[in-house]
């Protein structure tokens, strides 16, 4: 059965337009096969980690599985036994370690510990199950750990917001290597408020030091309501400083920020000329990562030819900008380029009265167009690219996109009822020069009611990416190591 399904796989995606050696490694897991909670792919030999109950029938055990380059499951153990109280809180691969974090809450104590569980990829428990941090498990107490990835994989940063209304806003974190020994500990004590200050964004770099972006409320009476500033923490020298940001007045509506392989903070977003709700252009700025001093700068508005794809000719006469696009990622290119992508994302609200009288309201999440901008290395936009779509539901889970970066073209996946071909996930391209392909289907038999997993869905590297889906009719949940050009 396995074998004519990924026959049957390869067949199609032939007469997708794509070709049989793309799909490099296949799981197939049927009827009787438990569904996994995490999945992360394993850099140092190709292979592939699960995470999830050891049974189809109860969830009682929670295993740890381990698949070989071709995804052929090499070995499963036991991670620990569920007593209703604990949850598997992240998982990650750091060279030779697999690493799971589970939250477990103690009533007795009123607390709630993390552990972490060590592997190595031959399937040996490491150590002990360690504590990593303790806390109050109240809900207006309970503090919760986030997790960041370096670039290079080889680095995990756990962070832990502090800051209680009418304090300053603090950061603790700690950071592990590949090695997974005792982790590097640090923190931040910004100087705002912590219901003043938003953070934005916090991550690592392939060294090990912290970047930590966010915006204050401006009392300042410049025009932008906010001040932006970032915080790096230097982990050899164990401090941090302060990099306040710039950008001319101009209202940002939306930014992130990337360090590159040299420790330049390249930082991107949508700005406006009216109002926070609304985009009229895009920047870049290139921070030097050795004097952290602007390098490059750049402020584009978006050219009346793009603008006119949603705006009426009244409404690009009266000034009017864009709504509702929020800015997702901000790419490097080899060049010393960026790419930068947003999408269109809204709410809306219906309420009706059923027969007995009672009102309901109904909540829907809109995810549509794509936007795709290119800026060179001197901070020039070279183009805008859109792909155009429409997604909507009362569950977003399924709604927004995968993209994988190769070095000629980006991919686009996502879920979308086609009027001629029907439901299915669907693939689009965007070439170098700012071409949009049409929309292509990608799975076969994909049928409604089945799930495409874009949340596990992983490129990992310049032309290799997971993609995860499962047939709800034939339940089977599928994972495919797929190549791209």
């Amino acid at each position: 059965m396995i074998r004519f399904i990924l026959v049957l796989l390869i067949g199609y995606v032939m007469q997708s337009g794509l070709n049989a050696q793309q799909i490099q490694a296949s799981l197939y897991l049927g009827r009787k096969d438990p569904k996994p909670w995490w999945i992360e792919y394993s850099p140092k030999d190709r292979g592939m980690v699960t995470v999830g109950p050891m049974s189809k029938a109860s969830s009682r055990y929670i295993g740890l599985y381990k698949y070989d380059e071709q995804f052929n499951r090499q070995w499963y153990k036991q991670v620990f036994e569920q007593n209703g109280k604990m949850r598997v809180d992240h998982v990650a691969v750091l060279g030779d370690n697999i690493v799971v974090f589970v939250e477990e809450e103690l009533p007795k104590e009123e607390q709630l510990v993390l552990w972490v569980y060590q592997f190595d990829l031959k399937g040996n428990q490491l150590s002990n199950r360690k504590e990593v941090n303790r806390g109050s498990r109240q809900k207006k107490e309970r503090m919760e750990l986030n997790y960041s990835l370096s670039q290079n994989k080889k680095r995990l940063l756990c962070f832990q917001k502090s800051g209680k209304k009418g304090e300053k806003e603090t950061l603790r974190f700690f950071v592990f290597d590949e090695k997974f020994k005792a982790p590097d500990e640090g923190g931040i004590e910004l100087p705002w408020a912590a219901e003043k200050f938003v953070i934005k964004s916090v991550k690592v770099d392939n060294r090990g030091d912290v970047f930590v972006l966010g915006r204050v409320e401006d009392s300042g009476g410049e025009q932008s309501p906010f001040r932006h500033y970032i915080y790096l923490y230097n982990s050899a020298q164990k401090d941090a400083v302060e990099i306040p940001l710039d950008f001319q007045n101009h209202i940002v509506t939306d930014l992130s920020f990337r360090v590159d392989k040299e420790g330049n903070i390249l930082l991107g977003g949508y700005f406006s000329k009216t109002s926070p709700g609304s985009v009229g252009g895009v920047f870049y700025q290139k921070i030097d990562g050795a004097t952290l001093k602007v390098a490059v700068e750049n402020y584009e508005k978006l050219p009346e030819s793009f603008l006119s794809r949603y705006l009426s000719q009244k409404q690009l006469e009266k000034g009017k900008e864009l709504n509702d696009f929020y800015l997702d990622k901000i790419i490097p290119r080899s060049d010393g380029g960026v790419l930068l992508i947003g999408e269109q994302y809204y709410m809306t609200t219906n309420s009706y009265r059923d027969v007995y009288g009672f009102w309901y309201t109904q909540t829907f999440h809109h995810y549509d167009d794509v936007i795709v901008t290119s800026i060179s290395g001197t901070g020039q936009v070279e183009w805008n690219s859109v792909l155009y779509k429409r997604q909507v539901s009362e569950s977003p889970e399924q709604l927004s996109y995968f993209d994988v970066v190769t070095g000629e073209n980006l991919f686009f996946f996502y879920e979308y009822r086609e009027k001629e071909s029907g439901i299915n996930v669907y693939y689009q391209t965007i070439g170098m020069n700012g071409e949009a392909s049409k929309r292509v289907p990608m799975f076969p038999e994909y049928r409604p009611g089945d799930t495409f997993y874009r949340v596990y869905c992983e490129q990992i590297n310049n032309q290799e990416a997971i993609l995860v889906y499962f047939q709800k009719r034939k339940k089977v949940f599928t994972i495919v190591r797929a190549g791209f050009q």
